[in-house]
């Protein structure tokens, strides 16, 4: 796993104003989002903004109309290749073909040598045309990720892989039935409880110009999505409100969590009506999303986590694992920390007065930081409890769900489009066109897969749950500030 940044917990935010692009209106990501694979990895890893089956050229290097700087890749630099993906209209030297230079990149290809199909060149300064060298169409040279790319046209593979930005670009909807809708079997509690039912998934969700695409499979025969983009005042009733799944899939939880109860109805009401609500329920977007947005996505290095789907963090199991395989002798009330060589007692220390059920009565009202912070004043506080963990975790960690809820995850968050294709059960023909009404996967089987185990509260070494993440999954902060030692052995 390369990056592997866990479930973060959604809010409403409001994501940049854009005319080109329809972007989550839960997180504010754009749906077109790029990827540039690694030279091991399939062709089928790397795809554009535009269309899966493309992937970023030597023509999408360039500076566009704004001076952003595209990446400035370079093989000595940062291990970056171009792969040649078709070999058609070759320019040998300066006399063939009247195509301006601009459309081609020139190489010098050893003893005449011709390119070949997935062959790799070197990425550097452009050559100029001379006899002897070889023209490629820039559009037939793909950007290969080095370990170092630059480029900011995708995410880079060297970074993110590609099961965690598996269904990236997959969007969902929310759609007012009008009252006439029946019930589908796979209807679920909150749709049946509100004016609105859950769209179909599209793989590629459209460009605004474009305005809808077509979903599989057609839930309450609803086969195509408009979507609506609230933030720019286009919301109509007809229209729905997108969003990525696994982003519907969070707010559920948190849902859950905080009104214990999955609640669209005023969901769709806010978007509906946003203007109309104070300015504290209408959060600036988070940096990333602030620094990306534009007319195209900025794929920035470091902010990969944009992409990753938070229902496949492939480390966790493992973590988990580890912090629920304590053996017989472990109690949750075991110290967290190394016993330290000496413990002088500081007699000037006023909590050294207090019983220790009084410093842990203390303890339980307190932050994770002031906790920290504490730890650093009084050496009183300096071993604590595994168990004190379980409840910063559920405080500071929320989007680790897997400690609080033991429901299965979002169906629609560990699917895609192509999914529903290829398991695609009762189908129909209108205009000529093939729509999927249901699929044929096992639904409980599927998610037995996705499923973490949840940790039991007498046996979990509590303490693990983010001092491992801490190290394995890149987080910063949270409850893992604690862990610093506050006094020198």
């Amino acid at each position: 796993m390369n990056i592997s940044l866990p479930h973060f917990e959604t809010h409403l935010s409001r994501p940049p104003t854009s005319n080109c692009q329809f972007r989550c209106t839960l997180c504010g990501t754009s749906f077109n989002i790029a990827r540039i694979r690694t030279v091991d990895e399939p062709f089928s890893a790397a795809w554009s903004i535009e269309d899966p089956r493309h992937f970023i050229c030597a023509l999408d290097d360039d500076d566009d109309e704004e001076g952003n700087d595209y990446g400035d890749c370079c093989t000595a630099e940062t291990g970056c290749v171009w792969a040649i993906r078709n070999c058609q209209d070759v320019r040998h030297g300066t006399d063939e073909q009247n195509a301006p230079a601009y459309k081609y990149q020139f190489f010098d290809m050893d003893d005449g040598q011709l390119p070949k199909f997935g062959q790799t060149l070197p990425m550097g300064k452009p050559l100029e045309e001379k006899a002897g060298r070889i023209g490629i169409r820039r559009v037939y040279l793909e950007h290969v990720a080095g370990p170092g790319c630059r480029c900011t046209q995708g995410y880079s593979g060297a970074n993110i892989s590609l099961e965690e930005m598996r269904g990236c670009r997959t969007g969902q909807g929310l759609v007012n039935d009008n009252g006439d809708e029946e019930a589908a079997p796979d209807d679920l509690e909150c749709e049946t409880d509100s004016d609105y039912f859950l769209t179909g998934l599209a793989d590629c969700m459209p460009f605004v110009e474009i305005g809808g695409t077509g979903v599989s499979p057609a839930r309450h025969s609803y086969d195509w999505i408009e979507p609506a983009d609230p933030y720019n005042d286009w919301f109509e009733p007809y229209m729905a409100v997108p969003f990525h799944p696994w982003c519907f899939g969070m707010y559920m939880k948190l849902s859950k969590l905080r009104l214990g109860r999955v609640e669209i109805n005023h969901l769709v009401d806010y978007f509906d009506n946003i203007e109309s609500y104070p300015r504290q329920y209408r959060d600036e977007p988070d940096l990333a999303v602030k620094k990306a947005a534009g007319e195209s996505w900025v794929h920035l290095k470091g902010d990969e986590w944009l992409a990753a789907n938070p229902f496949y963090v492939p480390k966790l199991r493992e973590i988990l694992g580890r912090a629920m395989d304590t053996g017989p002798s472990f109690s949750p009330q075991n110290g967290a920390f190394e016993r330290l060589i000496s413990l002088t007692k500081i007699t000037t220390d006023p909590f050294a007065r207090f019983p220790r059920e009084i410093l842990d009565m203390i303890i339980d009202n307190l932050s994770t930081k002031d906790i920290a912070s504490l730890r650093l004043v009084s050496r009183e506080f300096y071993q604590l409890p595994v168990s004190l963990w379980h409840r910063l975790i559920q405080e500071d960690m929320p989007w680790l769900w897997e400690v609080w809820s033991d429901e299965e995850p979002y169906f629609w968050a560990t699917v895609t489009e192509g999914d529903i294709q290829q398991n695609k059960g009762e189908t129909r023909y209108e205009l000529h066109e093939e729509q999927i009404i249901t699929h044929t996967i096992n639904v409980d089987e599927h998610l037995a897969k996705w499923t973490m185990p949840m940790p039991t509260l007498a046996r979990t070494n509590w303490f693990l749950l983010p001092v491992e993440p801490a190290k394995d999954l890149e987080l910063s902060g949270g409850v893992d500030c604690i862990v610093e030692d506050a006094y020198i052995e």
